[in-house]
């Protein structure tokens, strides 16, 4: 496993005061090649594991969330079985460019009628995911984006702290 570049909390909205009632995590791991992790919430074991596609992680995520978390019979169907077989899945390689993108199809429809679904996303500086925002419009679920707004970081090569953003805060 590698550095840790995005957090997926899966769970419920609260109805009157907002925020998560989480029930599942996922973690995006990077370095020489990107993971996701799902978890249960307050357990340490990974349930599953797999190797996104680099072009659409973000959307593999939701796909691991359908699966794994919604147990969405027609996603289910769609894997014609591969979820039961293996705990580890590198998509590449188990599913073909087809399958998948017919899969990312049918998640958008399915995933809207799980009304009771909220996802937040705390995506990290220069995370693999952050240039792939812009497909969530094309998925009606409940969720929030994180963003950094600011950062203090070392940079190894300067042997310097890197400042981005502003602590200042918005004017309401």
């Amino acid at each position: 496993m590698g550095t840790f570049s995005a957090q997926f909390l899966i769970g419920n909205s609260h109805p009157y005061s907002g925020g998560i009632i989480p029930n599942y995590r996922i973690y995006l791991s990077e370095n020489s090649r990107p993971a996701l992790v799902l978890k249960k919430e307050n357990e340490d074991l990974s349930l599953k594991t797999w190797v996104p596609t680099l072009e659409s992680t973000l959307e593999d995520a939701l796909l691991m969330i359908s699966a794994y978390v919604l147990q969405d019979e027609e996603i289910l169907a769609g894997f014609e079985g591969l979820l039961e077989k293996k705990d580890y899945i590198e998509l590449y390689e188990d599913l073909k460019v087809v399958k998948i993108n017919n899969l990312y199809n049918i998640n958008k429809k399915v995933i809207k009628k799980y009304d009771n679904l909220k996802v937040i996303i705390s995506i990290f500086e220069d995370s693999l995911i952050r240039s792939q925002i812009p497909v969530l419009k094309d998925y009606q679920v409940e969720l929030e984006v994180c963003v950094p707004v600011y950062s203090a970081l070392f940079s190894p090569m300067e042997k310097e702290m890197k400042f981005r953003g502003s602590l200042e805060g918005e004017n309401k």
